[in-house]
């Protein structure tokens, strides 16, 4: 808003000042006015908004994320984490967001708390302080710029980030083959899938300019997490932050051997040896919970992913315990057996009808799980129709619940991942048009 020259001029007849301090007097006032009215704009933005699940003392929060872990309605990284759970959620309240969609938008890349990249402009203007944010790029082959620009309302000025096609390339994120050969410590060479790098590369460079400059503009409303798409392209063990340590003692103790690397098709070998040993369900939890384990589960990706899942699966299936059955050995009788009295062909009748009579409960039981996993595929086929508009209300029905609590009676934990697995992406899914 600009004050016209009649204005001022009246202004400083008015106040007896001269018509530059009028000026800056009325310029002052109007900067006020702006922000009062910004603030309530944004009062009103989030007034009009549903009204979240608020939790209001810690004990909440963890009654809270027991029930979010055990519903398997969460990202993989928190099923079964009640404690990463409360971590997300008092993250996610520092960042202003609820606690579902601290569940959703909160990444864990390689044991590192991040955000998605679609997740950063929404939250910088529900903070209520963004003039524009905008993005754009130009150019093309090595040449081609991805640029954003992003403008506060108290800041007039614009902050622009940029990353490139030649960025990437010094950086060595751009593949411009479906896969690449890498040597292992060994000397021996293997194949590795290029990555999203290769199969969206705008989408990448996008998101890159797009971290850069929301840090930059607006470091009050992120408060230092990166994206997630950044965070993933991070060496692995430059993810971790580890605490310093100041020395006792007046002369450091000397550095631990370094333990060798190994490949991923090395690692794979050793975990399914690993799985192979273990005999029981367990067992196989404990080689679940490993923290090797679970950064491989975010890290890998393609044809190193479906073979983790795949062995994964196997194992648990392996050891998931029998179900209750009546099945006895089918052998021959002995002609000599102790008879405890009786003839022995009544002896050899009764034993027949025994046999008979637990061969058809195992076959019962054997028609009953294959029931069972029809049921789940159905299930499962359901919820691929289903999107973040309609997921609620389907798992909210008695039939979906009743399943559920079925397959944790019968212990199925494979068909518990995978229907889990199909909400999960349900949830996720955009509405179609």
């Amino acid at each position: 808003m600009t004050a016209s020259s009649k204005q001022i001029t009246r202004v400083a007849a008015e106040r007896g000042i001269t018509r530059d301090e009028a000026k800056a007097e009325m310029q002052e006032d109007a900067s006020i006015l702006n922000d009062v009215l910004n603030r309530m704009e944004t009062i009103e933005a989030r007034q009009s908004r549903p009204s979240p699940v608020h939790l209001k003392s810690w004990e909440e929060i963890e009654r809270f994320a027991e029930k979010a872990a055990r519903s398997g309605m969460v990202p993989k990284d928190f099923i079964g984490k009640a404690d990463a759970i409360c971590i997300a959620i008092q993250m996610g309240s520092e960042l202003g967001l609820p606690p579902m969609q601290a569940l959703q938008n909160i990444a864990v890349v390689n044991g590192r708390p991040s955000i998605w990249g679609d997740a950063m402009p929404a939250l910088c203007r529900a903070s209520g302080v963004v003039r524009s944010i905008r993005e754009w790029s130009d150019g093309d082959g090595d040449n081609l710029m991805f640029y954003c620009e992003a403008i506060r309302k108290d800041d007039p000025n614009p902050v622009r980030g940029k990353f490139g096609v030649l960025d990437a390339k010094r950086a060595g994120l751009w593949k411009e083959t479906p896969t690449v050969t890498r040597r292992g410590r060994d000397g021996s060479s293997y194949q590795a899938d290029s990555g999203p790098w290769y199969s969206y590369p705008h989408r990448m460079l996008q998101m890159r300019a797009r971290g850069f400059c929301l840090r930059d503009a607006f470091p009050d409303v992120l408060r230092g997490l990166i994206s997630a798409e950044e965070a993933a392209d991070m060496p692995f063990e430059a993810t971790g932050v580890t605490p310093r340590v100041e020395p006792v003692q007046a002369e450091p103790a000397p550095p631990e051997p370094s333990k060798p690397k190994m490949t991923v098709i090395e690692w794979l070998k050793a975990l399914d040896v690993d799985l192979t040993n273990a005999q029981t369900s367990a067992e196989v939890d404990a080689i679940l919970a490993r923290d090797d384990v679970q950064k491989a589960q975010d890290k890998l990706q393609n044809g190193a992913r479906d073979r983790l899942q795949g062995m994964l699966d196997a194992a648990i299936k392996r050891t998931a315990p029998p179900a209750a059955s009546d099945e006895v050995d089918a052998t021959e009788w002995d002609a000599e057996e102790d008879t405890g009295g009786i003839p022995a062909d009544v002896a050899k009748s009764f034993a027949q009808v025994e046999l008979e009579a637990a061969l058809a409960r195992t076959a019962k039981r054997k028609n009953e799980l294959d029931e069972l996993e029809e049921m789940a595929q159905g299930v499962i086929t359901e919820l691929m129709h289903c999107n973040g508009a309609n997921i609620g209300k389907y798992v909210a029905q008695k039939g979906y619940k009743d399943f559920v609590a079925r397959l944790q009676t019968e212990n199925r934990k494979d068909l518990m991942i995978k229907v889990r697995d199909a909400a999960t992406q349900a949830a996720t899914r955009e509405q179609a048009a």
